[in-house]
């Protein structure tokens, strides 16, 4: 079944964008807020939030900024006229939140109350949707008529989101940004006169807090501040002289007059727990060099391709928006409210690939402390599974970013701190109740995405569980001989061996067919192809795992992992076949683009591509040669992010409930990240050395880039040539063999590199 054709399936009880059910319900009305029939009245009516609380519309982007400190998202939803074309939004990245729990969502108001007023002479309250005039007020605001941009900029290395628009006559610009901590937000509102006479020009801004969160909600009039108090604190306040507030919302700036073709602006600042006491210390302007100093001290990647420098862009200031002061991450803002290992092992690897080492550092701690139990389970939605559904994946990941944090950093010190948490992570998965004594392979469940016996997954081998397993204690071993310690890494060493071959070699288990890798194998050796859930009116109403008739787990993306992480050669027929075998995932229900993470006939929600899932791909495809491929995935991607530069777990609407509200999902930021840094940079630094293998995409023919490397700035250019690949460091010739350069950690200083690549 088409994706169209499930859509149009009455027994889904699925809220879509735009309906309140796709089945008919003739008990919900329909109306738009604020737009009741005066023929009908008020009969019908339901009570309901307003619809700003929805994450997902078709169009809607978010621009997310913040510092671990604070957290803001900027709403811009051009085609849904449900939700607030332009809103703003501000949450505290300690405690993780849905959307209609963040601090400017208004139940009746949305995130409507949120737009910035400016008024010009004075003139009188009108409401004229092609100046942004509006009802009550005086001047005009942000609307879809008087738009002309929304972007990111990055004035000094700053990120900062501008919205660009016009108010009448005048050119208004405002900027959204954060200090690189403190929990202070501001906004500073720009105006331009482009006429030739004499303007008089003032700001309005609300504190419409949260009525869920906020009770104390007024102005001060000696402070000139708006300030709510309840659960949380919060303060809105301005930089400016000329500052008045008014009712119980509103702060002023009156700019004064504009000559022609003049502008000037106003500074509004939000602020919570407290942080206002940042700017009782210190200047904006100090707050403002700071803050470029620690952005330009930061990874940079230059391939000047428009699509590949965006997606990086967006993805490095996203992981400095998403990550707590504490190492705390939700994995997926709005939507989960929880942490996984898995999702945190590869976020501290996105980090350090940003040269965010100090936020790295805290994260791994945090998560060896605290999210590794005392049997060496891990944490998997903010909590402990059963040995049958726990995520053995997490054990072998959480190796590997140990792995990883040592080998860009060095810091042997927190490694030996946590060696015993460590060694615990590694030898969980080698416990009889996972691990066959005749296989040598893991077994449970549950599998990779979460789906268990309930949903018709039987007890067998896992790919992902057999994959991250070895893989990860190959690095752990690795690490186990650096701290030391023989023993664990001959045992690590040999169960990874182990678990490789039986799992590409074994005659009866291995996971392969026809060629290709396969997701999972029961326990007598079938391929599992389909799955049954046991009592489909347990899935999800609607959903293609609870209406199919022959549900099918096969082909999952999670199958070209081995392929990325040269786990198998990825020019090998093995891989050439999977890719061919995933492949037909592309456009599997729809069309325009994107890979599900596995045959959607198994999904517990509507079909739709999943982002995250086509990075895999995409970075399988470079490790395989096929630039097209790849290319074909990034273009994908920048087209539907848009501006904003977040992208949803899933792009079509969850069933909800019971599933979470579909939202943005930190990973596939990882993934961009780790795409250009391993796959086409080829930096891959080992424990006691770095390797160099680049591998340019067709169309990129230099990339300049600086990373933070053990210390230090590597300065690193990777270039096109026509000639044979020649490298130097430091000016001075390094040997190439097979396209790469071998090179030992400098104690002090810049390494630069430059690579000439043949071809």
């Amino acid at each position: 079944m088409k994706r169209r054709a499930f859509l149009k399936t009455p027994a889904l009880g699925v809220l879509v964008a735009g309906q309140p059910s796709l089945g008919e319900d003739k008990r919900v009305h329909r109306e738009s807020p604020g737009e009741l029939s005066q023929e009908k009245g008020p009969q019908g009516v339901q009570q309901r939030m307003h619809p700003d609380f929805i994450t997902y519309f078709p169009g809607i982007e978010y621009f997310y900024i913040g510092n671990g400190d604070v957290m803001g998202a900027i709403q811009y939803s051009p085609k849904d006229p449900q939700a607030t074309f332009f809103g703003f939004t501000l949450m505290n990245p300690e405690r993780f939140c849905r959307k209609w729990s963040s601090f400017l969502y208004h139940p009746e108001r949305g995130l409507g109350a949120t737009r910035l007023g400016v008024t010009i002479d004075d003139r009188d309250s009108a409401v004229d949707s092609k100046t942004g005039m509006y009802a009550g007020v005086k001047g005009y605001t942000v609307s879809p008529e008087n738009l002309k941009s929304l972007k990111w900029k990055h004035p000094d290395n700053v990120p900062v989101v501008s919205l660009v628009w016009m108010a009448g006559e005048c050119e208004v610009e405002e900027e959204f940004f954060v200090p690189h901590e403190g929990a202070i937000f501001f906004r500073r509102a720009t105006v331009r006169n482009f006429t030739k006479r004499e303007l008089r020009a003032s700001l309005s801004l609300s504190l419409y807090a949260n009525f869920g969160l906020f009770d104390e909600i007024a102005t001060n009039e000696e402070e000139k501040t708006a300030h709510a108090v309840g659960i949380e604190k919060m303060k809105l306040m301005a930089l400016d002289k000329n500052v008045t507030v008014a009712g119980r919302y509103d702060v002023r700036i009156d700019l004064g007059t504009l000559g022609p073709a003049m502008a000037t602006h106003g500074t509004y600042v939000y602020t919570i727990r407290d942080g206002d006491h940042t700017l009782r210390k210190t200047t904006f302007n100090a707050l403002w060099k700071d803050t470029s100093r620690y952005w330009s001290a930061l990874t940079t990647i230059k391939t000047g391709n428009p699509v590949a420098d965006s997606l990086l862009s967006v993805s490095k200031s996203g992981m400095k928006a998403v990550v707590a002061r504490s190492g705390k991450m939700d994995a997926a803002p709005w939507m989960y409210n929880m942490e996984w290992v898995s999702d945190q092992a590869l976020a501290i690897e996105a980090l350090l690939h940003c040269g965010m080492v100090s936020q790295a550092r805290t994260m791994l701690e945090r998560n060896l402390k605290h999210s590794i139990g005392v049997d060496g389970r891990t944490i998997e939605s903010s909590r402990w599974f059963g040995y049958d559904y726990t995520e053995l994946n997490q054990n072998g990941m959480m190796l590997y970013a140990v792995w990883v944090y040592l080998c860009w950093t060095g810091d042997l010190e927190l490694i030996r701190k946590y060696w015993n948490k460590i060694k615990l992570c590694g030898d969980f998965p080698l416990q009889e109740v996972f691990r066959d004594q005749q296989t040598k392979m893991m077994r449970n469940k549950r599998e990779f995405w979460e789906r268990s016996d309930t949903h018709g997954i039987e007890q067998g081998y896992e790919m992902a569980y057999q994959f991250w397993v070895a893989f990860g204690l190959e690095k752990g071993a690795a690490i186990a001989r650096t701290v030391g310690d023989k023993k664990t890494e001959r045992r690590w060493l040999d169960a990874s061996g182990e678990i490789k071959n039986s799992m590409l070699n074994n005659p009866t288990f291995k996971l392969i067919e026809d060629g290709h890798l396969i997701k999972r194998r029961t326990v007598d050796g079938r391929w599992q192809q389909f799955v049954h859930p046991p009592d489909r009116k347990r899935m999800p109403a609607g959903s293609p795992l609870a209406v199919e008739e022959k549900p099918s787990p096969e082909p999952d993306t999670i199958e070209v992992y081995p392929i990325i992480y040269g786990f198998i050669d990825p020019k090998s027929d093995l891989s050439v076949n999977t890719l061919k075998w995933v492949e037909q995932l592309w456009n599997h229900r729809w069309e325009g683009g994107g890979y599900p993470r596995y045959n959607s006939t198994s999904e517990d929600n509507p079909p739709a591509p999943w982002p995250l899932a086509s990075m895999l791909v995409a970075r399988a495809y470079a490790e395989a040669g096929d630039d097209d491929k790849v290319w074909r995935v990034l273009e994908w991607l920048h087209s539907i992010g848009g501006q904003g530069g977040s992208w949803f777990e899933r792009y079509g609407q969850s069933i909800t409930p019971p599933m979470p509200p579909v939202n943005e999902v930190n990973w596939t930021w990882y993934e961009i990240l780790a795409l250009f840094t391993l796959n086409v940079m080829g930096l891959r630094p080992e424990l006691d050395h770095f390797i160099v293998r680049p591998r340019l995409l067709r169309g990129l023919d230099e990339i300049r880039s600086r990373y933070v490397l053990r210390g230090t700035y590597l300065d690193l250019t990777i270039r096109r040539s026509k000639e044979k690949s020649i490298a130097t460091v430091n000016g001075k010739d390094a040997l190439v063999e097979n396209n790469s350069i071998s090179i030992p950690y400098p104690k002090k200083g810049t390494l630069t590199i430059d690579f000439s690549l043949a071809g």
